[in-house]
This record gives C-alpha cells, sequence and structure tokens, in this order.
C-alpha cells in the first residue's frame, strides 16, 4: 500500500528515532487544581468573607453555645448532638463545610457568587444549591437558594418556561340592580348617514336592556383599519 497511516492509527513502540519533546509535559499544572478536603477550603475563603464571618458569629445565638461547648469539651468529648460540629481557625463548620450566621445580605452574596457567576451560568435552584453547598452550610440554606433563584430577573427573561401557568378563575359578578353592570360594544362599517358610521350597543346585565347610540367610527379602528 503506498498511503502513509495517519497520527491516530500509528503505533507508539513504532516511532524509532523520533524525538519526544512532550514526555515531561505536564497538561495542566496542580497548583490550578483546589483540594476541597474537610477543613482545607477554610483557609481558601476570601480573607474580608472570612473576617465577615467572625464577627458575625459573635453575636449568633446558633454557634454560642456550640462555640462554648466544643472549647470546654474538646472535639473528642463532644456530648449528643455535636459530633457534626468542629471549631476551626475561628469558624464554625457543620460537617466540614463553613457555617453561615443567620445574616440576609452575606447570605445572599454567596448565592450571587454561585449563580450569577460567569462560570456558574445561571444555574437552577439545585444545581446552585449543590455548589453552595460544597462550602458553606445555614438552617433553611435550600429554601433561601429557591427564593432567590424565583426572583433573578435574568433567569426570568432569557430562560423558557416548561410548566403552564393556569391563570386564575374570575368569576362573573351578579348584578343586583338594572345598570349597575353593563356591556358595550362598536358596530362599525355602516353606510354612513348623517355623518355617523357605526352604533354603540350598551346593554345593561339586570334587565338586558339596551341603548344604541349612533356614533362615528373610534379613532383606534380607523387607524387600524388603515394599516391593511
Amino acid at each position: 500500500m503506498l498511503n502513509k497511516a495517519d497520527r491516530l492509527t500509528r503505533r507508539s513502540d513504532h516511532e524509532e528515532g523520533v524525538n519526544l519533546d512532550n514526555s515531561n509535559t505536564t497538561v495542566l499544572d496542580p497548583k490550578v487544581f483546589r483540594i476541597n478536603a474537610t477543613g482545607r477550603h477554610v483557609t481558601s475563603i476570601p480573607k474580608d468573607l472570612k473576617r465577615s464571618l467572625i464577627k458575625l458569629l459573635e453575636n449568633d445565638a446558633l454557634s454560642k453555645e456550640t462555640f462554648t461547648k466544643i472549647k470546654t469539651l474538646g472535639p473528642r468529648k463532644l456530648t449528643q448532638g455535636l459530633q457534626e460540629w468542629n471549631y476551626e481557625d475561628q469558624l464554625l463548620l457543620f460537617r466540614g463545610k463553613i457555617y453561615v450566621p443567620k445574616d440576609t445580605e452575606l447570605r445572599r452574596k454567596l448565592v450571587k457568587e454561585h449563580h450569577d457567576a460567569t462560570a456558574a451560568g445561571h444555574p437552577g435552584r439545585w444545581k446552585t444549591y449543590e455548589l453552595l453547598q460544597r462550602d458553606y452550610w445555614w438552617p433553611g440554606m435550600s429554601l433561601f437558594v429557591k427564593k432567590y433563584v424565583d426572583g433573578c430577573s435574568t433567569c426570568q427573561s432569557t430562560k423558557n418556561i416548561t410548566h403552564p401557568i393556569h391563570v386564575p378563575l374570575i368569576p362573573t359578578e351578579n348584578a343586583e340592580e338594572p345598570w349597575k353592570y353593563v356591556s358595550t360594544d362598536f358596530v362599525t362599517d355602516l353606510p354612513e348617514v348623517d355623518g355617523f358610521d357605526s352604533i354603540n350597543v350598551v346593554v345593561d346585565k339586570f334587565s338586558k336592556a339596551i341603548v344604541i347610540t349612533p356614533c362615528k367610527k373610534p379613532s383606534t379602528l380607523r387607524k387600524r383599519q388603515s394599516y391593511f
């Protein structure tokens, strides 16, 4: 055969006498990866965020009692119900996740970073929750994320609605006296008589009485007709 084998089908053990200049090259440097083991992500959070968490923990009701028991009993002698809590680098951890005190602005900021970021791409409720719970936790976090995603203006204007929206039914009001509720309509495109080419019909919903008034064609209908 005269055809030369392409690069994908050529066996590597047949490359005799070829200098392999990429043999010692690492495609992705290990320093660009983030090791997210328990406790290690505490030192990787921004310093301003860490200062805010430490300051809020001082006045947080849930963390005060937990802090006291952890400091006095130690991590190996915790009482029942505190096995999942830990104190590390001035921060309170729950199952290895950073506990975020009750501060609406700080929690909203964290959700925004995991939802509005370009790398995140405005994901849905559960994907945003999954990204956030990798490092953080607070009671009711799933519901908080749901409310934030439902109120995101970008998601509302760009994403398709995959479920039907049911418009609430408004019952027709029953008329209790004459001429309290009326309906009106126009009969247009009639032969012109004395400058009038339309009729305005008003119907009383209680007595079904009708009032017919000659009129000229409404201006809105005239403009609409001129477009055709």
